[in-house]
C-alpha cells in the first residue's frame, strides 16, 4: 500500500523531493488504513481537478475504496476515511467531548460556544455529503472558521478558534486579512504522537489549561486502531503509538 501510494504521489508533485514524498505517503496510508480520520495535504496547492485525479488513482488500490475527498477552493485538500470519518460525525454529534480555545482575543479562551460552526457545517454539509455514495465535496469559499474547521477534521482534541461568534454560517475569510493570534509568547504544551519513525500529529495548547487525560485518551483510540490494523495486516505497523510531550514559547504562532 505504502509502495503504491508513493508511486501515485510522485506522479502527482513532480517537484518534490523523496523526503517529502515519502513523508506524505506515510500519512496518507495511515487515512487510507483507518488510523487516521483526515490527511491534510499541505505541502502543495491542488485545485479541485487535480485532487479528484490523485483520489481516483488512490482509490484504484483495493485497500483506498474508503478514501473520499474534502476540497475546499485550492486552498485546502483532505484526504479522508470514510468510515473513520462516520464516526468521528457521530462522537461529535453526540458528545462533543473536543475542547474548544479562542485565540482571536488577548487571552486565550475555553469555550464550547466556538464549536456551533462546525457543529453546523457538520450537519448541513458533511452529514449530507456523506450520506451520499459520492466521493469528493467541493467548496467554493473558505469558510471564517477554517482553522477550527482543520482541527476538527485531523481529530484534534484540543481545537483552536480564531472565528467570531457572531460570524456568519457562510462567511468567507478573508485570505489577505492578518490575523494575529494571542499564542505568542505564550507557554504552550506541545503533544506529538508518534508511530514508529512517523508522526502522525501534532498538536498544542496553553499551559494555563489541563488536557493530560485527553492526551492519554487520544493515545489509546489510535492503539486500539493499530492493534485492530494489525489483525488485518500482521506487522505492518508497531501495535503502539508512542505519546512525546515538550514545553515551547514562541514570539509568534503561525496557525
Amino acid at each position: 500500500m505504502l509502495s503504491y501510494i508513493h508511486s501515485v504521489l510522485k506522479a502527482c508533485f513532480k517537484s518534490l523531493n523523496d523526503t517529502k514524498l515519502h513523508t506524505l505517503a506515510k500519512g496518507i496510508t495511515c487515512v487510507a488504513m483507518g488510523i487516521r480520520t483526515s490527511h491534510l495535504i499541505d505541502i502543495a496547492y491542488l485545485d479541485y481537478n487535480k485532487a479528484k485525479g490523485l483520489l481516483l488513482e488512490l482509490r484504484k488500490h483495493p485497500d483506498g475504496h474508503s478514501l473520499l475527498l474534502l476540497q475546499f477552493k485550492d486552498r485546502f485538500t483532505f484526504i479522508c476515511h470514510k468510515e473513520r470519518l462516520h464516526e468521528h460525525i457521530k462522537i461529535t454529534l453526540t458528545s462533543n467531548p473536543w475542547q474548544y480555545i479562542s485565540v482571536d482575543g488577548n487571552t486565550p479562551i475555553l469555550s464550547e460556544d466556538y464549536s456551533i460552526h462546525v457543529i453546523h457545517w457538520i450537519q448541513d454539509q458533511l452529514l449530507p455529503f456523506i450520506s451520499t455514495h459520492q466521493v469528493d465535496y467541493y467548496s467554493s469559499i473558505l469558510p471564517t472558521y477554517m482553522v477550527s474547521l482543520t482541527g476538527w477534521l485531523l481529530e484534534y482534541p484540543i481545537i483552536y478558534t480564531t472565528h467570531s461568534l457572531e460570524d456568519k454560517q457562510d462567511a468567507e475569510l478573508d485570505e489577505w486579512e492578518v490575523k494575529t493570534n494571542c499564542l505568542g509568547n505564550e507557554s504552550l504544551q506541545v503533544i506529538q504522537l508518534w508511530i514508529d519513525d512517523y508522526m502522525l500529529l501534532s498538536y498544542s495548547y496553553p499551559l494555563s489549561f489541563s488536557f493530560t487525560s485527553m492526551d492519554i485518551q487520544l493515545k489509546a483510540k489510535i492503539d486500539s486502531r493499530l492493534i485492530e490494523i494489525n489483525q488485518i495486516h500482521p506487522d505492518y505497523w508497531n501495535n503502539h503509538s508512542n505519546l512525546r510531550r515538550e514545553h515551547i514559547k514562541l514570539d509568534r504562532f503561525a496557525l
